[in-house]
């Protein structure tokens, strides 16, 4: 079992933590590339601590970074954000994507952000703090929290 470590953020309302977050990073990233959203997440959950492990294993598709999971491990759901301007990952992939997690019985949601390139703006950052609230209501099952095509 391999060992992980990677940065945490305390509770944004102090002692001790009633949720944990734990932010996984895509393909060729690490848990420094998101730990920066748990100020703002935190906004919306200041009882939750955040960790963003770097994954265990080298990253696959790209000469460097992280791979964290693959599309054969079963999550209870998955959110997707794509920019419709990436240049690093184009959209299309997002697709494809879906299709694969859908096809391992995997619940995914998803939005296209407009304009936005390989990056994580405002919007998605609500996004995503709504569905890890909604799953963290939801004892023992899918969040009911649905995300529409932002265009």
């Amino acid at each position: 079992m391999a060992l992980l470590s990677g940065p945490h953020a305390p509770p944004q309302a102090g002692g001790a933590a009633r949720q944990l977050v734990v932010l996984l990073h895509g393909v060729g990233a690490d848990g420094d590339d998101l730990i920066g959203l748990a100020p703002a997440l935190a906004r919306r959950l200041p009882h939750a601590a955040f960790v963003a492990p770097n994954a265990p294993d080298p990253c696959d598709m790209a000469p460097f970074g992280h791979q964290w999971f693959s599309l054969r491990d079963r999550r209870e759901a998955v959110l997707l954000i794509h920019g419709d301007a990436a240049e690093v990952v184009p959209v299309q992939a997002l697709f494809a994507a879906i299709a694969g997690l859908q096809a391992a019985g995997i619940a995914v949601q998803w939005s296209i952000r407009e304009g936005l390139p390989h990056a994580i703006d405002p919007e998605s950052i609500e996004h995503g703090a709504e569905f890890i609230d909604a799953a963290l209501r939801v004892p023992h099952g899918r969040p009911t929290y649905q995300l529409r095509d932002s265009r």
